[in-house]
């Protein structure tokens, strides 16, 4: 099975952790996953063992620049942040079954 997650940032956050610990439980139970994580939101010690972490998950991980948050709708920013990651990323062939993502 593929699973597409999406994170929009990296930090000391419960979206963040919960996003890790179903990763780490996901690749354990052999799912394909891929991880597009937005850039770690501040250059922090906590910030990057998380991210390492990720790195260790045994997932694809794609670090993306996340939308910028003056953008004219969240909606229409958020779109444009999956439409280009996937395709920068070469991800618009990957036919995940299951999209998992947390709003930004």
């Amino acid at each position: 099975m593929k699973i597409l997650m999406l994170l929009s940032r990296c930090d000391q956050t419960g979206m963040t952790t919960h996003s890790l610990d179903l990763a780490e439980a996901l690749v354990r139970k052999g799912v394909d996953l891929t991880i597009l994580i937005g850039y770690r939101k501040s250059e922090s010690e906590i910030a990057d063992r998380l991210y390492r972490r990720f790195l260790n998950t045994g997932a694809k991980i794609v670090a993306v620049k996340p939308p910028e948050r003056n953008s004219r709708s969240k909606l229409y920013s958020a779109a444009s942040f999956v439409a280009n990651t996937l395709i920068r990323g070469g991800l618009y062939t990957y036919s995940p079954l299951i999209c998992h993502g947390f709003p930004g």
